[in-house]
């Protein structure tokens, strides 16, 4: 997701509201509804970034500068610890981009935050069969179907991935996750 907002405070919040959760390698950011660690400034900041952006949005004439000011609002939302309202505008984006990587992206990891594993299931799965070549979609995929023990949807969508161009290019990959769901099976 291309930022053009650079400021160390900008950073900072983003760097402190990210958590980071590994599976095999991949990194799945986490987004938490507590801003405590935020200072007053940093939320004031903020606020009025997300300001701007609605104003934007609300301004918008096409579909390429609303899905833009959208992708915005969802964004500062999360940041802002606002997940259900980040949830909302990233749901308008893919109303008009049905695959757009970052808001899928992002409603998994709020979904995971806010634990609703199901929810978080429907678009994981929504976000790998429309990004079936990223490693980093299977991850979160994977991730999900074995916490919810469904060990066989696990290994098809690691096949699916196999037969990719991207997976065959990386089979080290594609082994990590079948031992990733075989070592979960093997406990259920």
């Amino acid at each position: 997701m291309k930022k053009t907002n650079t400021s160390s405070t900008i950073i900072a919040a983003l760097a402190a509201t990210l958590s980071i959760g590994l599976l095999s390698g991949c990194a799945t950011p986490k987004y938490t509804s507590d801003i405590s660690y935020m200072s007053a400034s940093q939320k004031e900041h903020e606020e009025s970034i997300l300001n701007e952006h609605l104003q934007k949005y609300a301004a918008a004439q096409t579909p390429e500068d609303k899905a833009a000011a959208l992708e915005e609002v969802g964004f500062r939302y999360m940041v802002l610890g606002q997940l259900d309202e980040s949830i909302s505008y990233y749901e308008q984006l893919l109303e008009i981009d049905t695959v757009h990587y970052p808001a899928l992206n992002n409603i998994v990891s709020m979904y995971e935050e806010m634990g609703e594993a199901k929810k978080a299931l429907q678009y994981a799965e929504r976000l790998f069969y429309n990004y079936v070549d990223n490693s980093q979609s299977l991850s979160l995929y994977i991730k999900l179907l074995v916490a919810e023990k469904d060990f066989i949807k696990a290994h098809d969508a690691v096949k699916r991935y196999s037969e990719t161009e991207t997976g065959k290019k990386y089979p080290e990959f594609v082994k990590e996750q079948q031992d990733y769901i075989q070592k979960a099976a093997s406990r259920k």
